[in-house]
């Protein structure tokens, strides 16, 4: 049982580190526009099991920062929910 789950983890963070390259290619989620921020989001998973990686894009920095990752038929954050890594 331990192995299934560290298999989808895996997946997951493989999911996370392909994000150094091209992450502009995901669009904006939905949170972007209330939260008045480029946030991006991710799909992971597949039919009911799919999870949004909501991240920004730090051009200066080089960097992507991950700020939420959620099961996908959870509510949407509200923009104090997603706090800037310090």
């Amino acid at each position: 049982m331990i192995s299934v789950y560290m298999t989808w983890f895996e997946q997951l963070m493989d999911s996370v580190r392909a994000l150094r390259t091209h992450p502009h290619r995901c669009p904006l989620a939905r949170e972007a526009r209330k939260a008045q921020r480029e946030i991006r989001n991710l799909l992971f998973g597949k039919r009911k099991h799919v999870y949004r990686i909501l991240f920004e894009v730090d051009e200066q920095a080089r960097t992507v920062n991950v700020l939420h990752i959620r099961h996908g038929a959870r509510r949407d954050l509200h923009p104090e929910e997603l706090r800037k890594p310090e």
